[in-house]
Parts: structure tokens; C-alpha cells; sequence
């Protein structure tokens, strides 16, 4: 195969693949414009769907700059060198489905009652 015809070959496959890409950017459209049909915000689900691309470092990151920026702007004095506060849930999210799940709490007592009457670690036990 000659230079030429492998350079049309790539151009060809480019071609297409833009096609596939603006045919792929309308359908997205479209499903934002259903979204909002439905009443759901776009730029806030716009939002949603970039900060579902980061991981969970970065995104922490940018939470806390974004909260810093804000309480300059308001005249909050904030401690930059604070570590961001992470709020305890008993919630997790799937990345890849978006689902919401709960976790379940151990139970802490795994282990059996010992009847240590005297607190010395031991149990007791009857010789009779």
C-alpha cells in the first residue's frame, strides 16, 4: 500500500469518526434537553456529571477551594490550612452507575460476653 493511499485511509476513518462524534454530541443534546424537560437543572447536571469524572482527591481539592473563594468573597475568615471537614455517612455511591447505596454497620460486639466479675480480664469460672 503507497503512502497516498494509506494517508486517504487515515483521513477516510477520521472522517467518519467525526461524523459518529456530531451524531453522538446531538443525541447528548437532545437527552439535556429531555433533562430539563422533566424540570431538572443543566448546568447544575452538567456539574454533576464532571465532578462524577474526578476522583474523589481532586474532587475534595476543589470543594475546598471553592469554599475558600466563597468565604473570601463574603469576608468569612477561614483557615486555609485547615483539612477539609468530610461529613460521616453511612451512604456510598457506585461511580460507574451513579447508584446511591447503604452501608451497613458492623456490629461491634463480635466477640461473646465473658462474665468477669473481679475486672481482671478473665472469666470466671466455677469449681464446684
Amino acid at each position: 500500500m503507497s503512502t497516498q493511499e494509506k494517508l486517504k485511509q487515515i483521513i477516510a476513518r477520521i472522517e467518519k469518526l467525526e461524523e459518529e462524534k456530531s451524531a453522538i454530541s446531538s443525541d447528548i443534546k437532545d437527552v439535556f434537553a429531555e433533562a430539563k424537560g422533566f424540570g431538572f437543572d443543566v448546568p447544575v447536571l452538567r456539574i454533576t456529571l464532571q465532578r462524577r469524572k474526578m476522583d474523589a482527591a481532586k474532587l475534595e481539592e476543589r470543594d475546598h477551594l471553592v469554599e475558600t473563594y466563597e468565604a473570601a468573597i463574603s469576608g468569612k475568615q477561614l483557615d486555609l490550612f485547615e483539612e477539609p471537614k468530610k461529613e460521616e455517612t453511612n451512604e456510598t455511591i457506585d461511580q460507574e452507575t451513579g447508584e446511591v447505596t447503604e452501608i451497613e454497620d458492623a456490629e461491634e460486639d463480635d466477640e461473646p460476653e465473658i462474665d468477669d466479675e473481679d475486672g481482671d480480664g478473665f472469666e470466671e469460672i466455677d469449681d464446684e
